[in-house]
């Protein structure tokens, strides 16, 4: 769409199964997207990062994932190059569904994967580069915390994976499924929550 809300051009991208593109992000001479295919890749259905240029013409596309089912709910540029992708597998982890954080290079290749989770499910659509090497994530969890799903919070740094998780119960529990915004303000995180409750309980899980 171009500066007056006229359609500039139009593409799709994927093969003959479902393919689904979840988060995009812009980039220099064009954007990126990640979502996840069954058309292509190793699993039931893989992480699928795809690169198109200014004319929506596609410039490269990976996929991410091992035998089982894994998603990708956001992509942000990194501050210390490439990207960042968060969300969720089945294929990698402690539980049945894992946070998930992996950061590709310009080309697309992988260049570090971390998961965090327990015994159960964890789902993250939220994750920020809060300094260099150092990661937040938020989505829910029904591993831990006084909720069906309760609302969870990760530190991750490349030097030591998890450094802490938080799991926070809503009155009412509910999927965490809009925008989570977390932000660094003078080395803690300010959780902004689009779910009105009347109160919140934390529980810590695990602090270093």
């Amino acid at each position: 769409i171009d500066d007056s809300g006229n359609m500039a051009w139009n593409k799709t991208y994927g093969g003959l199964e479902s393919d689904k593109a979840y988060a995009v992000t812009a980039t220099a001479g064009g954007c990126i997207a990640a979502g996840d295919t069954r058309s292509k890749g190793e699993g039931e259905s893989d992480a699928w990062i795809i690169k198109v240029d200014a004319n929506g013409e596609l410039v490269w596309e990976r996929t991410v994932g091992g035998e089982g089912f894994d998603m990708p709910t956001c992509i942000s540029v990194s501050n210390s190059q490439g990207l960042l992708v968060g969300g969720f597998t089945f294929s990698f982890g402690n539980g049945q569904r894992d946070f998930w954080l992996f950061k590709v290079d310009e080309s697309g290749n992988v260049s570090w994967s971390c998961t965090v989770g327990r015994s159960n499910y964890e789902e993250a659509y939220a994750a920020l580069e809060v300094a260099e090497n150092e990661y937040a994530m938020a989505g829910w969890t029904n591993s831990i915390g006084q909720g069906y799903y309760d609302f969870y919070v990760v530190k991750i740094s490349v030097e030591n994976g998890e450094d802490w998780t938080a799991a926070y119960n809503f009155v009412i529990s509910a999927f965490i499924l809009s925008a989570i915004v977390i932000a660094a303000l003078v080395g803690m995180f300010l959780l902004i929550r689009r779910y009105v409750n009347q109160k919140i309980s934390r529980q810590n899980v695990n602090e270093v």
